[in-house]
C-alpha cells in the first residue's frame, strides 16, 4: 500500500505548502480501514467515477463514498491520523516543514489569542505545523498551547474501494483535514486532485494514465 501525505493551506498548518509524498506500507486496503475501526462492507464497493468536467467537493457535496468525521481531545492521536511520525523524519524518510518558532518557549504561549502578539502567534503556528508534520518531539514543550488554542480536533474520513478520476474532472478536498483510504485511484490525463486542507491518502494503487 502507498500513503500519500498531501499538504494544503488551513488554519492548524499557518502556511504550510502543498506538496506530496508516496510511502509504502506493508497494510492493504482492509488492514488500514480496520486501523480506523470499519469493515470493508461498510464502504462502496463498485468504481465512484468522477465523469469528464465535473467536481466533486468532499468538504460539502453528498456522495456515496463512506464518510464519517473523527474527534479527538489528544493532538498526538490527530498527528497519527492527519501528520507524519516522528521515526520517518528522524530516518529521513519525509522531510519536516523548514520552520521552527522564532523564540523560545514561554508560558505566555498558553494564554488567550487576544493576549499574545502577532510574533507569538505566528510562534504557536509554526510549532503545530512542525509538531504535526515534523518531529514532535522538538516542539514537545508547545504541546498544551497548541491542544489549548486549536483542539478539540476533528477530522474527515473517506473511504472507497475504488475512485477515477476522467479528463476534466476534479477531486476537492476542504473542509476538515482529511483522511482517504482508497483500494485504487486512477487519474486519467487532465483529471485532478486539488487540496485546500491536510489530507492523507491510503491507496493499495495510485495510477496517473497519461492517455
Amino acid at each position: 500500500m502507498q500513503t500519500v501525505t498531501l499538504f494544503a493551506q488551513q488554519d492548524l498548518s499557518a502556511l504550510l505548502p502543498t506538496e506530496i509524498n508516496v510511502l509504502r506500507r506493508a497494510q492493504t486496503y482492509e488492514t488500514t480501514l480496520a486501523e480506523y475501526g470499519l469493515d470493508p462492507a461498510e464502504v462502496l464497493t463498485e468504481t465512484l467515477v468522477l465523469e469528464a468536467g465535473t467536481t466533486l467537493d468532499l468538504g460539502h457535496d453528498p456522495c456515496a463514498l463512506l464518510n464519517r468525521v473523527l474527534h479527538t481531545e489528544r493532538l498526538d492521536e490527530f498527528k497519527q491520523w492527519i501528520g507524519i511520525a516522528d521515526e520517518l523524519i528522524e530516518h529521513g524518510a519525509m522531510f519536516p516543514p523548514a520552520d521552527l518558532p522564532k523564540n523560545p518557549w514561554s508560558a505566555r504561549l498558553e494564554r488567550p489569542r487576544s493576549e499574545l502578539t502577532e510574533l507569538e502567534w505566528r510562534d504557536i503556528e509554526l510549532a503545530t505545523k512542525y509538531y504535526l508534520f515534523g518531529d514532535s518531539r522538538i516542539v514537545s514543550q508547545y504541546k498544551s498551547a497548541i491542544t489549548g488554542h486549536f483542539g478539540p480536533f476533528e477530522a474527515g474520513l473517506y473511504a472507497a474501494e475504488k475512485i477515477e478520476i476522467m479528463p476534466g474532472a476534479t477531486l476537492s478536498v476542504t473542509g476538515y483535514p482529511a483522511i482517504l483510504i482508497f483500494g485504487e485511484v486512477v487519474i486519467h490525463q487532465g483529471g485532478a486532485m486539488k487540496l485546500y486542507t491536510p489530507t492523507k491518502m491510503f491507496a493499495d494503487r495510485l495510477l496517473k494514465l497519461s492517455a
